[in-house]
């Protein structure tokens, strides 16, 4: 993908099928919605927004450098997206910029993440030895080689790649539960509950996904 224009870049991501980030458009919609609805309470808190908005201003330039030079384009869409809060903050004021600093924050989730595979490294182990001890209680003697799960009798093999590992769900999951939480509820405790609750529920839903194919694999055959 050209990287001239960053913008290009980022767009082309939300119609590349094999990007996996089709979901942006959603986001997009999402963030701007909460922007609508936040831009609805005509209540100010009367802080300046002008310190604010000048330093997201500056430190937003200044990171775009660092992503400029490091080659690293979502460091740089960070930095967009920081530098144009600063921007609706200075110009609109206190009301704006406490109404677009959720909606900014949360078009995060419309960044790639298929280079977070690796970082869910961990996940992937753990899926699969959880999915391996699950078939051993049922009574399936599968075997277990690193990420690959193999039937004693030859009858399937399987292997738990980067891309099952959990991170899309987890960012999925995060993306909903995140925009839950700041729709429907008030304490800040209680968002952040629905936030921690996404972590541990994807873990089990990725664990009983590859258990099911486990035991789906045993009585009916790999196909």
């Amino acid at each position: 993908i050209a990287t001239k224009s960053l913008f290009y870049w980022w767009g082309f991501q939300w119609v590349n099928g094999e990007s996996e980030t089709q979901h942006a458009w959603l986001i997009l919609a999402l963030s701007l919605y909460m922007l609508r609805r936040n831009l609805r309470d005509k209540r100010t808190d009367g802080a300046a927004a002008a310190g604010a908005a000048l330093t997201a201003l500056v430190f937003g330039l200044l990171l775009h450098a660092v992503g400029f030079i490091a080659q690293q384009p979502r460091v740089s869409i960070v930095a967009l997206l920081v530098y144009f809060w600063g921007v609706l903050a200075l110009g609109g004021g206190p009301r704006w910029r406490r109404a677009s600093a959720f909606p900014i924050a949360f078009m995060v989730f419309a960044i790639p993440v298929n280079a977070m595979d690796t970082i869910g490294f961990w996940l992937q182990m753990g899926v699969v030895r959880a999915g391996a001890h699950i078939a051993h209680l049922v009574g399936i003697g599968v075997l277990r080689n690193g990420t690959q799960l193999f039937a004693p009798d030859g009858r399937y093999q399987y292997d738990v790649v980067a891309a099952c590992s959990g991170i899309r769900s987890l960012m999925a999951l995060t993306a909903l539960s995140l925009f839950i939480g700041y729709i429907s509820f008030r304490p800040a405790w209680l968002r952040a509950a629905m936030l921690l609750l996404s972590f541990p529920l994807v873990y089990i839903g990725n664990v009983l996904r590859i258990s099911t194919i486990i035991v789906a694999a045993q009585w009916g055959g790999q196909a």
